[in-house]
């Protein structure tokens, strides 16, 4: 039986500080109860994980149907996978921790990092869903012109969902190459990589995305919100590889 204590107290400072607003103030207040929730019915933390993969899937399958009342939900089920994001943490260092506190902190730390390779796929999958499904919610909205344009933009009904893949395909691939960059250089830590970290916890799929697409779609702006996160991933994932490439020649 675990307790709200033991939950409490394997949560580390480092990782209070490095949550970004959104989830420091609402997901993750909204975490521990589910966390307590999971751990005393059996779940694993790769189990929520999965779980969050599920939900982020199904808001997508939302958002590709045609009804603001269906994109409104899939934009709730992209805030519920930031809360689950916050859960599958909890949970992985509690067990740890009640693990090593039995004196079995050997067994814990031996074996392939199964839960981050998971943990990874789940950030993928957010991402690429709610990307894409912003691209869905800006056709829906106004699928030939900017809102408060008065002209039409080329590319008819296919220019949202081909802005949104863009924004998608230049977010994995910055992704993508930190993570291939800390396992070719040995690197470890997640901060090695300067301050992207942190911005990318207070604008991304956990933190402010959520809030803003859901005020955007009731607003009827989702295409402005569309091109400015296309906008700063384009503009990320160029400097990010070249800031890694020069580390690489040097």
């Amino acid at each position: 039986m675990y307790h709200f204590s033991d939950i409490l107290s394997a949560f580390p400072t480092d990782k209070k500080k490095a949550d970004g607003t959104i989830s420091r103030y609402i997901h993750r207040p909204l975490s521990w109860p589910l966390t307590w929730f999971f751990l005393n019915t059996g779940w694993t933390a790769n189990g929520v994980t999965w779980l969050s993969i599920v939900v982020c899937l199904v808001a997508f399958a939302f958002s590709l149907i045609p009804y603001l009342s269906f994109h409104i939900a899939a934009v709730t089920l992209y805030f519920l996978f930031g809360t689950l994001d916050c859960v599958d943490g909890n949970m992985a260092r509690t067990i740890r921790s009640r693990t090593i506190g039995s004196g079995l902190d050997q067994v814990v730390g031996k074996g392939p990092h199964i839960g981050e390779w998971v943990d990874a796929l789940g950030g993928y999958t957010a991402y690429t869903c709610i990307l894409l499904s912003m691209g869905m919610s800006a056709l829906l909205v106004s699928p030939l012109a900017l809102p408060g344009l008065p002209f039409a933009l080329p590319l008819g009904e296919a220019l949202w969902p081909f802005i949104a893949s863009v924004c998608c395909a230049s977010n994995l691939l910055m992704r993508l190459a930190f993570q291939s960059w800390r396992v070719a250089s040995g690197e470890t830590s997640r901060s090695s990589v300067g301050t992207e970290k942190r911005f990318s916890e207070e604008v991304g799929v956990a933190g402010w995305m959520q809030v803003l697409y859901g005020l955007s779609l009731l607003l009827g702006l989702v295409p402005w919100l569309l091109l400015v996160y296309t906008a700063l991933y384009g503009a990320g994932c160029v400097f990010s590889l070249l800031k890694l490439a020069k580390r690489a020649g040097s």
